[in-house]
């Protein structure tokens, strides 16, 4: 078999021609190299035998669409294998989108010739599901959307926590009788999670219409949940649950809220595909320590131990498993974080045999994991398996280059990201009251003990996503959107009371 690529340069004089004539004479241009390049694919395809395998692809969109932030291009592949319908790739697990890493173990596989573990990609095949051109255009739409919007809304929900933190932290120390009324906006704190995932229900493509739809849903959320609590503390057992639950059952449903979501991942910044990112990782671990520390003040010890105990082993098997949240770095934190809970929820002490146990429990998990998906085949296996062929071809090398990777992204993000600056905001809140209004702060910790227990558990959890993620500073902050917000919700309380 023989490898043969044309480059064929026509489109590309035409797109850089543009910028020299009328735009009625580039799109003329245009057309015309579109035409000459179908020509001459016809003519070779007319040439081949029914065994060869024709691809087609641009790395490049036009220019105009670079300026819009549209990275996406199409591609075409015919042949052996490749009927009519949407191609697919296990890199990604979206139909219709594949990445260019994938074209490389494409070509060897056809070749015949076996795909080294260095190769990060997979094959591209053919996913069995028919559609049209309009339908990748409107995915494309989205997808672009959701990349140049997404920084804008983070951004905003980021300065609108930083914003309210402060508010709150002001209110408390020079207008204590009158803070009382700003822990609404604590509310939309930690309903906007739960706001962004449930906003790709509503096709919100454009940048009014998302607006709209995000601060509605949001005003839904707090003044329905406020309604039914009294705008008591309570309200964060319930948000907590419900966005920890919808995020579970979206994992267990193919991911369509999560692959969509303006909080989570996007296609065209390619970190990550499916599972579960950082972000919502983050605000999973953090619900959860939420409303299983307050179901201590809702049922009787032994049986609230018993839910939260259950709870986190499910929660943790869904970050996990490499069907579902496929979140290495979270089942580490997870792991960490919620034994610790247990440990502080059950009264027990906390020494170095007992973190020593964790440690090698979870060696013992991630172990067991990153094999049992390394024995599935290789167009199923995910980064874990993945990571554990490279490991055994390369050495711990390589498992050291991949930990180096992940500081250097920590670092860049600590340096430049919102995160930082609200994780920030949120600690220095917290410390500020603490120092001011020490009496109040001490006495909400005494009399909610199991709030107190779960505010360390999350800190740990910070700490934790903060060591073991590419990203941890997103994990970190988000994971704190229920517990901050709490924990000066019952600050302000304990100050109206006097």
């Amino acid at each position: 078999m023989d490898l043969i690529a044309f480059q064929l340069g026509d489109t590309l004089r035409a797109n850089d021609y543009q910028r020299f004539a009328m735009d009625r004479i580039n799109e003329k241009y245009r057309k015309k190299a579109l035409r000459e390049a179908d020509s001459f694919i016809e003519r070779v395809i007319k040439e081949g035998d029914s065994n060869t395998l024709y691809i087609v692809l641009t790395p490049l969109p036009p220019s105009k669409d670079m300026s819009l932030k549209s990275y996406l291009t199409p591609f075409i592949l015919f042949g052996p294998g490749f009927t009519e319908g949407y191609a697919i790739s296990d890199t990604t697990k979206r139909t219709g989108i594949v990445t260019n890493t994938d074209f490389m173990p494409t070509i060897l596989k056809y070749l015949g010739i076996p795909i080294p573990a260095y190769v990060t990609g997979h094959p591209v095949y053919n996913s069995g599901v028919k559609g049209s051109p309009q339908e990748l255009l409107r995915e494309s739409e989205k997808l672009v959307f959701n990349y140049s919007s997404r920084p804008l809304f983070l951004k905003a929900y980021g300065i609108f926590q930083i914003g309210t933190f402060i508010l709150i932290g002001f209110a408390a120390f020079l207008l204590k009788k009158y803070s009382h009324y700003s822990k609404h906006l604590l509310f939309f704190v930690s309903a906007m999670p739960l706001s962004f995932l449930l906003l790709p229900l509503f096709n919100c493509y454009t940048f009014m219409k998302a607006v709209f739809f995000l601060i509605s849903i949001s005003v839904v959320l707090v003044f329905t949940l406020g309604k039914i609590v009294q705008y008591g503390y309570s309200f964060y057992f319930w948000i907590s649950l419900a966005t920890a639950s919808v995020l579970m059952v979206d994992l267990a449903t193919g991911q369509h809220l999560l692959k969509n979501s303006l909080l989570s991942y996007d296609v065209i910044a390619g970190a990550r595909f499916y599972g579960i990112g950082n972000e919502y990782m983050g605000v999973l671990i953090g619900a959860t320590f939420c409303f299983t520390a307050l179901l201590f003040e809702k049922f009787s010890k032994k049986t609230a131990l018993f839910l939260a105990f259950f709870i986190y082993g499910l929660v943790l098997f869904f970050i996990a498993s490499p069907a579902l949240g496929a979140k290495v770095g979270g089942a580490i934190t997870g792991f960490v974080a919620f034994g610790i809970s247990i440990l502080l929820l059950s009264d027990k002490r906390i020494d170095a045999k007992k973190i020593s146990f964790i440690a090698v429990s979870i060696l013992m998990l991630l172990a067991v994991l990153f094999y049992v998906d390394y024995l599935k085949p290789l167009s199923q296996q995910t980064h874990m398996g993945q990571t554990f062929a490279l490991v055994k071809s390369h050495g711990f090398k390589a498992l050291f280059q991949i930990f180096e990777r992940k500081l250097l992204m920590n670092y860049k993000l600590i340096k430049y990201s919102i995160w930082s600056r609200v994780l920030l905001a949120l600690s220095a809140i917290l410390i500020f009251l603490f120092f001011a209004v020490r009496e109040v702060f001490i006495e909400v910790l005494k009399e909610h003990p199991y709030v107190f227990k779960g505010g360390i558990s999350t800190l740990v959890g910070v700490l934790m996503a903060l060591a073991f993620n590419d990203s941890g500073v997103i994990a970190a902050s988000t994971m704190s959107v229920f517990f901050g917000p709490l924990f000066l919700h019952l600050v302000i309380d304990k100050l109206k009371r006097g």
